[in-house]
């Protein structure tokens, strides 16, 4: 076995997330041009328009200097700026990816690469007959790369079909290194990934900024923990700063076009290939960096109130985490400054700041001891804590289990063995850590996070249950989920809100731990979200409000003055959604209160036409009122002008709705993909409206304002995510979104039903499943012993026969059209009416025998 092949063979057995970073020298190998070459072919390209400039870039060349020679190049004006960009990205049109596809078959998980071509995407392609997610510097999906679980390639210097965001020149680096999303990445690769470099074959400027910036901002790993190849004759700068990081260094022959490399790349992939049997490396799930710390950051956050801002709750449950693992030991100082520079890749003042902040308030709690040690080791700190032996993290998945097993009798007469038991707190373990993954992703992203599948969580798990089990335990989440209990509810929402912040903590931890809030000074509104808050009842009305209220009050403190507009555009939405739902009040005539009842139980309050949701649930929760007196009291406004009046007294701008320069271009972009065969299609006027308030906010942006744009609408946020030129991502939040940057920087968001329903939002898409969720929560309205008896035998007999008449009737429970739709749940009222009246005809008649069982006896 060859030295490198015997490499690779230890290094992929002992990753547990490998990672490969690949350099010049393996695009060189496709045929692509080194640097040097790159830069020279550059130069001649110049000569005849700028000869002057040409000499420079050769002379620089010729040093060894190949940044500064980019610069001569950026900067002449003797040629326009368009032909640059085409003779740069001529420079990788062709390329023979099938010559470097050994490294393509190589068992990592993901590829980053200071390359700007396809070639490794291809050879990945030809290899593994499958593509990898190629993410691009200078793309708006390119903050999303360190969040992907699945096999992808990040190319973080730009991309040769993007050519304006090649990275090369000295100036382009350093405005490099100072891009958040950019160090994140690194930072994630090197604290959290196992990293195999190869391809330098010198101390290119690419991996020479990377190596700096790396040492910098996090310092030496793990040792052991990632590897380089490299040719015996690499520059001793680069051998040393490598030897500084920890980086095992392993060197081979670089004769005949370093072919030793490539044939050890290909003697451990056929011997990979022969012996399929040997275990593979121990394989993690995404969210295991963090699992270590999520009981403690839990604990710190039963003990604070709403206005505590989770960042907080994060650094105090870190640092206790650490205490508690050493405890009764005490760790000194510079013991958990080095704990916290491996975990977060935070050091220096920075990690300071973190633990001084942590201790202060651990200390003040009475849960950690500050000590004296001596003159070499220096303060110490000690644990003083309880140490209980269930913590509260398993105090609640065991609640959330026992309340599962509860519903599995009720819902499914299944007595869940102890055995199962315990697959399932495996479940809810797995759910709580990834839902908190999904949640973190999304945030980074800028888009409303994916309704969470409760299918693909029981995949990832492989609890390895009988079928019929399988089947029985995803109806009982999916049912928790969609109508959790108040309890199921509280400890959903707690869960979730702690996960998400670990993860978004561990994942970008400067910008989450260290910096302060930017305040922006206008925040936009869009229908979808200002409707939720405006109307009482609605599951969401709440936590807007509270998001809003924490804003003006962090404003006010920073001396910033905040405006909270909304473009005229939407007031139209607003009145039209109304007329909705006058429309549907008017088609059910008087028993409009018990179908929004009925409705808002089958489809979810947050899913329903908003004023018809709100109604719903503060029926519910109040006394009856006519629909036409709540609406009169809590949405008194009939036309634009009362409307546009009632929301200036409640403190927002009304934004005239103005065509601007810009409006042309997101109209057009906006129209083209939504004629597209995947969309759904959108009405002119909505693409209106919404182009109205793109090309405002691309203004207030271009005019140096920090401003926001929250919307609910997935669509588009997916479609401007992938304007090219026209993009607006970092100004644009989901409503999710909003709430979770004001709980993680801020605080003041209380717990509740409407908070967990924004981190766990879910729907069921079978209709038969549908229904019997439906029936489900409607028995369990009216329960008792007798009917919790009776409850699984009727919802089994009853839930295909209402799905086969309802479906007999041509009746669609899913309908926008008023009158349908009534005549739907008319049809699901009487069928509601038969199955409790069966539900109570059977618990009676079980009571009767069991009364008359008692009395033989």
């Amino acid at each position: 076995m060859s030295v490198v092949s015997d490499a690779l063979q230890r290094f992929f057995e002992s990753a547990t997330n490998p990672v490969i970073f690949t350099g010049a020298g393996v695009s060189v190998r496709t045929g692509l041009p080194t640097w040097k070459a790159l830069v020279t072919q550059l130069a001649e390209q110049l000569r005849r328009a700028d000869p002057l400039t040409t000499q420079m870039m050769i002379e620089c060349v010729n040093d060894g200097d190949y940044t500064t020679a980019i610069d001569y190049f950026n900067i002449t004006k003797k040629m326009v700026e368009g032909e640059k960009l085409k003779i740069l990205k001529d420079q990788f049109k062709k390329f023979d990816a099938k010559s470097i596809s050994a490294v393509g078959e190589l068992p990592f998980k993901s590829c980053i690469t200071t390359n700007f071509d396809r070639s490794i995407l291809d050879a990945i392609a030809i290899a593994r007959q499958t593509t990898a997610v190629d993410y691009k510097y200078g793309d708006a999906s390119f903050r999303q790369a360190q969040w992907e679980d699945s096999l992808f390639v990040a190319r973080i210097h730009g991309a040769a079909e993007y050519p304006e965001s090649i990275i090369l020149s000295d100036g382009q680096f350093e405005a490099l290194l100072k891009d958040d999303v950019y160090k994140d990445l690194l930072r994630d690769c090197f604290i959290n990934r196992n990293v195999l470099f190869m391809g330098f074959s010198f101390y290119d400027p690419a991996i020479k900024y990377v190596f700096t910036e790396i040492d910098k901002r996090f310092g030496p790993a793990t040792p052991g923990r990632h590897m380089a190849l490299l040719p015996e004759d690499i520059s001793s700068e680069f051998l040393s700063k490598a030897s500084r990081l920890n980086i095992d260094i392993i060197k081979y022959d670089p004769a005949n076009h370093h072919a030793s490399l490539w044939e050890g790349i290909e003697s451990f992939n056929k011997t990979k290939s022969a012996q399929p049997n040997i275990p593979p490396a121990a394989t993690i799930t995404p969210f295991d960096a963090t699992k270590r710390y999520l009981a403690a950051c839990y604990s710190r956050a039963k003990t604070q109130d709403s206005s505590t801002a989770l960042r907080h709750v994060v650094i105090e449950g870190v640092v206790s985490a650490l205490l508690q693992e050493a405890a009764p030991t005490s760790l000194t100082r510079a013991d958990i400054l080095e704990k916290v520079r491996l975990q977060l890749g935070i050091k220096g003042k920075d990690a300071e700041k973190i633990l001084n902040k942590a201790t202060k308030s651990l200390i003040d709690d009475g849960l950690c001891i500050k000590q004296n040690g001596s003159r070499v080791s220096g303060i110490r700190y000690a644990w003083k804590g309880e140490t209980a032996g269930e913590s509260m993290l398993d105090a609640s998945i065991n609640t959330l289990c026992r309340s599962f097993a509860d519903r599995a009798f009720l819902e499914e007469k299944w007595s869940v063995s102890d055995a199962i038991k315990l697959k399932i707190i495996t479940l809810f373990n797995h759910l709580i850590k990834r839902r908190g993954w999904d949640l973190g992703a999304a945030f980074a992203s800028g888009k409303t996070p994916e309704n969470i599948s409760i299918e693909a969580v029981l995949n990832e798990c492989n609890l390895k249950l009988v079928a019929f089990d399988q089947e029985r335990a995803l109806r009982v989440l999916k049912n928790m989920l969609f109508h959790p209990t108040a309890e199921e509810s509280k400890l959903l929402g707690e869960l979730g809100r702690v996960s998400f912040a670990m993860e978004l903590a561990f994942h970008a931890p400067e910008r989450t731990l260290l910096h302060k809030m930017v305040l922006p000074r206008d925040i936009y509104f869009d229908a979808n979200v200002l409707l939720p808050a405006l109307v009482p009842g609605h599951p969401f009305s709440n936590i807007y409000k509270e998001a809003i209220k924490s804003l003006k009050e962090a404003a006010a403190s920073a001396a910033v003055k905040l405006n909270l507009n909304v473009c005229a555009g939407y007031l139209n939405e607003v009145i039209s959604h109304r007329n909705l739902a006058i429309n549907y009040y008017n088609e059910a005539g008087a028993d409009f209160a018990k179908i929004s009842r009925s409705d808002a139980l089958y489809n979810g309050t947050s899913n329903l036409n908003v004023f018809v949701g709100a109604y719903a649930n503060w029926v519910n929760q109040n006394s009856e009122i006519d629909f036409l007196k709540f609406l009169a009291e809590y949405a008194p406004y009939r036309n634009e002008t009362d409307l546009k009046a009632w929301l200036t007294r409640l403190g927002f701008t009304i934004i005239p709705a103005i065509k601007n320069a810009r409006y042309p271009e997101y109209y057009s972009a906006l129209e083209k993909s939504y004629a597209g065969p995947l969309s759904a299609g959108k009405r002119p006027i909505l693409i209106e409206h919404d182009s109205i308030q793109l090309a405002v906010l691309r203004e207030e942006l271009e005019r140096g304002n920090r401003c926001l744009f929250v919307t609910s609408d997935r669509g588009l946020q997916n479609i401007v995510s992938e304007l090219k030129g026209l993009s607006l991502s970092e100004a644009i939040i989901g409503h999710v979104g909003l709430i979770q940057l004001i709980e993680m920087m801020l605080g003041g968001i209380s717990e509740g039903a409407g908070l967990t329903e924004l981190l766990w939002s879910s729907r069921i898409s079978n209709s038969t499943q549908a229904i019997r969720s439906h029936l489900v929560s409607l028995g369990l309205s009216q329960y008792d012993d007798g009917i919790a008896m009776t409850m699984p035998e009727i919802i089994e007999q009853f839930s295909e026969l209402a799905a086969s008449e309802l479906e007999r009737a041509g009746v669609n429970l899913d309908s926008e059209d008023p009158k349908r739709r009534v005549q739907a749940f008319k049809a699901l009222g009487t069928l509601e009416e038969n199955y409790m009246k069966n539900m109570n005809e059977a618990a009676r008649a079980l009571e009767k025998r069991l009364r008359g069982s008692t009395t033989s006896t």
